[in-house]
């Protein structure tokens, strides 16, 4: 069983301040913590829950969401273009197609374990079969 690290005095400190500059009285700070994670008490949250909240209070400061740190990980565009790239050989509609070209080309079958390179080799593969489906389809008519 995993441990669950208490919440630290800082993160309370953190919640109560932001909550603050928010507007937020006691009563629509418990709601929106009881929202965000499901627990009805500042006290009973865990440490990774009280990231989250405070996480989202400064979402609702600052209007701009924390990105998860994803170092020489595949980016968000090369995901995209991956998912274009399905939807342009008819992929879409069963998902189970590209995981197993990722699983035989990329030895992942889950684009969130890509990286940068075997996105990029992943999109160029991708690329190489539209084109080939494309000489296929001329060849015929």
């Amino acid at each position: 069983m995993m441990k669950m690290n208490k919440l630290s005095s800082g993160q309370i400190k953190k919640i109560y301040a932001s909550a603050k500059e928010l507007q937020l009285d006691n009563d629509l700070l418990h709601t929106f913590i009881f929202n965000i994670v499901g627990r009805e008490h500042i006290s009973e949250l865990t440490s990774y829950e009280a990231n989250q909240v405070i996480d989202e209070l400064e979402y609702k400061k600052t209007g701009v969401r924390k990105q998860p740190y994803r170092s020489n990980m595949a980016t968000d565009d090369q995901i995209y273009k991956i998912h274009a790239l399905e939807r342009e050989l008819g992929w879409s509609d069963n998902p189970k197609r590209l995981k197993g070209f990722m699983r035989k080309y990329c030895k992942t079958d889950n684009e969130k374990w890509l990286t940068f390179d075997k996105a990029s080799n992943l999109i160029e593969a991708l690329k190489k079969v539209i084109a080939r489906e494309e000489r296929k389809v001329a060849a015929q008519n």
